[in-house]
């Protein structure tokens, strides 16, 4: 049956849901992307506005939907958002899900369900104890899930800051090659003595900042930075991976 926009089904695992929202959702995706040509056309801005209106119908109802995005229904939420994603960055259309959703700055729409759930579900516990969540509240419980949310969206691999508090591998957070404190994706790309060399050779073809948005501003400006970033990408990865198994 249907009721406020949600198809509820008797196991309670909103699959027929996800099922008949899936198409409406590419449907306006692909009219979305007539509209944003990767030639010309509106602006960044601009694109993320219109994109916005198709991440708010994939996001209907997350608050109750949210425990059923297992496999299956992720991958329905998938297509659109990467039909949306390629067109903020303008990408071609064989372009990985998880690099469009990197370079347009948009997290899988399931984990951003999670913080909506996470929202929703510290209200209700207010409420059920008589107390009313403050707006400063609100958006104090947004800012943690998110933050939340950002770790579990980036730096997945073998990185210390990764196996310990979202894999739950490790015991400390640690980096493995250096000993820092916090082995983070982002300590691996601009600190750790280990990789010196492989950034030394990065740095000279791409400048000393090593910050995510100028390493992607710098990838998307020449082939030759592209290619530098894989580069160091692939061979630190896979000694890293080598180093895990």
């Amino acid at each position: 049956m249907r009721y406020l926009g949600l198809v509820l089904d008797r196991k309670w695992n909103f699959e027929e849901h996800f099922r008949q929202l899936a198409p409406r959702v590419v449907g306006a995706a692909a009219a979305l992307g007539r509209l944003l040509p990767n030639v010309g056309g509106p602006g960044a801005p601009c694109r993320r506005l219109f994109a916005g209106v198709v991440r708010s119908m994939a996001m209907y109802g997350a608050t109750i939907c949210f425990d059923a995005l297992r496999a299956p229904t992720r991958a329905l939420l998938r297509r659109p958002q990467r039909v949306v994603a390629n067109r903020i960055c303008r990408a071609y259309t064989t372009v990985a899900f998880a690099a469009a959703c990197v370079l347009a700055g948009t997290p899988p729409w399931e984990l951003e369900a999670e913080v909506l759930a996470e929202t929703h579900r510290v209200r209700i516990e207010r409420q059920a104890r008589g107390e009313r969540l403050a707006l400063e509240e609100v958006g104090w419980v947004q800012r943690v899930a998110t933050r939340r949310m950002r770790d579990r969206w980036q730096g997945h691999g073998c990185f210390g800051h990764y196996l310990h508090r979202v894999a739950r591998r490790e015991p400390t957070p640690s980096c493995h090659e250096c000993g820092a404190a916090d082995g983070t994706a982002q300590h691996t790309l601009e600190e750790c003595r280990r990789w010196d060399p492989q950034r030394h050779t990065l740095v000279a073809e791409i400048g000393g900042n090593l910050s995510l948005s100028s390493v992607v501003f710098a990838m998307l400006s020449s082939e030759r930075s592209w290619e530098a970033v894989v580069d160091f990408c692939e061979e630190v990865i896979s000694q890293k991976e080598a180093a895990e198994r």
